[in-house]
């Protein structure tokens, strides 16, 4: 039988990202990296970094930035990634949406209010989010059908199949005539040693339909944003209730009625 990956939630990791019109300037940058001190408690360890880039089918560097707090292991619980066109924060240790929302949230808010200051014309298109679940098995017990149920975006295949496997799907849905969400499906399955491993991976894409000025943002003290944000989560849990079979469902309080999420 499978359990999920924490007690009762399966969650392994979520990404927020803010994705913005432009690069961000290496003055920019700067100015992120000056000001630090506004989120140094929640993510001490800082590293200037190069982010890959595709301009025009050619790969190159563009500046960039990342804070984090880090275990004794040196991976991280939270990180936040400013560089190329976008922002991005990941936190390692979510316990429930409103609280891991709200934390990152006040990271974007910071990041925005410097960004706004210094640079210019910098707006935001699309917001993004990925969600990664995990489930564990003992070799022994495993069969999928204990976890996901039959779906048109699983091929038959990878319900019968017995060893390891992974399955991509993608579509998009238009939520009106200007806005669009793109979501990319990914289901990994790996072996270790006498356990069975199900990752499952959601990320969504929604443009803005309108470009967002940063400080029309802060202005909107990111209401726009966070409903965004939080519709994508909504849309994240509709899937995974359709994925998932009832039991398992329940525990990692998938129901509309169940508040854990």
């Amino acid at each position: 039988m499978f359990r999920p990956l924490n007690d009762d939630h399966a969650i392994e990791s979520v990404k927020f990202a803010l994705l913005l019109t432009r690069p961000i300037t290496p003055k920019a940058i700067f100015e992120i990296e000056r000001q630090h001190s506004l989120w140094q408690d929640e993510m001490p360890a800082k590293r200037i970094i190069d982010i890959d880039v595709d301009v025009n089918g050619r790969a190159t560097k563009a500046p960039g930035i990342m804070f984090a707090f880090l275990r004794p292991d040196a991976t991280p619980m939270w990180s936040m990634q400013i560089g190329s066109s976008q922002i991005e924060i990941e936190c390692y240790i979510y316990s429930r949406w409103d609280r891991t929302w709200g934390i990152a949230r006040e990271h974007f808010q910071n990041a925005i209010r410097i960004l706004a200051s210094a640079q210019e014309k910098l707006m935001v298109s699309a917001v993004n989010l990925m969600v990664k679940d995990a489930f564990l098995s003992d070799a022994k017990s495993y069969s999928i059908t204990n976890l996901l149920k039959s779906s048109d975006k699983l091929p038959q295949s990878v319900l019968d199949a017995i060893g390891p496997w992974n399955t991509y799907f993608s579509w998009m849905i238009e939520e009106n005539k200007d806005v669009r969400t793109l979501h990319a499906f990914d289901v990994d399955v790996s072996w270790q040693s006498d356990e069975a491993r199900v990752e499952i991976t959601h990320v969504q894409t929604r443009n803005t339909g309108v470009d967002l000025a940063l400080a029309d943002i802060l202005d909107d003290d990111f209401q726009a944003l966070g409903s965004i944000m939080e519709a994508l989560h909504r849309s994240n849990k509709l899937l995974l209730s359709e994925l998932i079979v009832g039991d398992m469902s329940e525990r990692i309080g998938l129901g509309e009625s169940n508040g854990k999420l």
